[in-house]
């Protein structure tokens, strides 16, 4: 099959990702509890008010709030307002992914990428849903992109600018964006610094310590407050989120077994295939361009 016929054959799941989307967007369901309560503190509080801890037990980032907030300003108080968003996020996420496996993976393997990608059954619900989970998924790929961009022996300055500032913003939309920054920094620091590469390794470090500014004002104006919850640490401890050490194996175990049944979607027994395969694709990235597999895997 011709390069040409590929990137045909990606068009067209492209096309069909987003019409699922929109399908999903116009059916209109109405909010349920979690989408509900959130919307009350968009609708019901001004900007300011919004950089307060939130009521009925939700959390949110300040950007994907304001946002929101600006929306339903613009178009009114109903769920196409609210769900515009994260709609917009999870296109643009279709867009995005379609550019990383251009640059992570063998042609052949673009088409079977993006199809799983498109017809995700939980990225498919989240993308009209009045949550910032889409809008996570997005800037997800972003760092990931930042970080394999990174990794080019020549940068510009205004490519510089464009990750540094990228990167500041992101973690303003997405909780779990620093995961994804702190990992393709730290790995990008150590190996410029292996490679005794001092240019490269400035670079580096400027563009994290941006990051790093940004996500320290951040906690100190949001996330530290949230942090406090105890509803929502009891959550997320309760469904086993988070590692309770660095050396908690049984949690990375668990999280890379769990992965292909949620979010991925695949029944048993055969969930077994797609770990296997997931594994020869570690195996082939190791041999074929293992600095994108650690870029990928560093925010585990």
């Amino acid at each position: 099959m011709t390069a040409f016929s590929l990137d045909r054959i990606s068009f067209v799941i492209i096309g069909f990702g987003i019409l699922v989307r929109l399908v999903q967007y116009l059916f209109n369901r109405s909010l349920w509890n979690d989408e509900a309560a959130l919307a009350l503190n968009i609708v019901n509080r001004s900007y300011l008010e919004l950089l307060q801890p939130l009521d009925y037990n939700q959390g949110a980032p300040i950007g994907f709030l304001m946002v929101e907030k600006l929306a339903v300003q613009l178009f009114g108080n109903n769920e196409y307002a609210l769900r515009l968003f994260p709609l917009i996020s999870s296109i643009a996420a279709l867009l995005l992914f379609y550019q990383l496996a251009k640059r992570c993976l063998q042609k052949p393997a673009i088409p079977i990428a993006l199809t799983l990608f498109a017809g995700l059954e939980y990225l498919l619900y989240f993308a009209s849903e009045v949550k910032q989970y889409s809008t996570d998924v997005v800037v997800a790929i972003l760092g990931a992109t930042i970080g394999v961009s990174l990794n080019q022996k020549k940068i510009e300055s205004s490519q510089v600018i464009t990750y540094a500032i990228g990167g500041a913003i992101a973690v303003w939309f997405s909780h779990p964006a620093i995961f994804v920054l702190a990992g393709v920094g730290i790995y990008h620091i150590l190996a410029n610094w292996r490679q005794k590469n001092k240019n490269k390794l400035i670079i580096v470090l400027t563009v994290t310590s941006i990051w790093l500014l940004s996500f320290a004002s951040l906690y100190f104006l949001s996330l530290r407050n949230l942090g406090e919850s105890a509803y929502l640490l009891r959550s997320w401890t309760n469904k086993y989120a988070f590692p309770t050490s660095a050396f908690d194996i049984n949690w990375s175990y668990l999280r890379y077994i769990k992965l292909f049944k949620d979010p991925l979607g695949f029944p048993e027994p055969w969930v077994i295939v797609p770990r296997l395969v997931c594994l020869a694709g570690f195996i082939s990235l190791w041999y074929r361009k293992r600095e994108i597999l650690f870029i990928l895997i560093s925010p585990f």
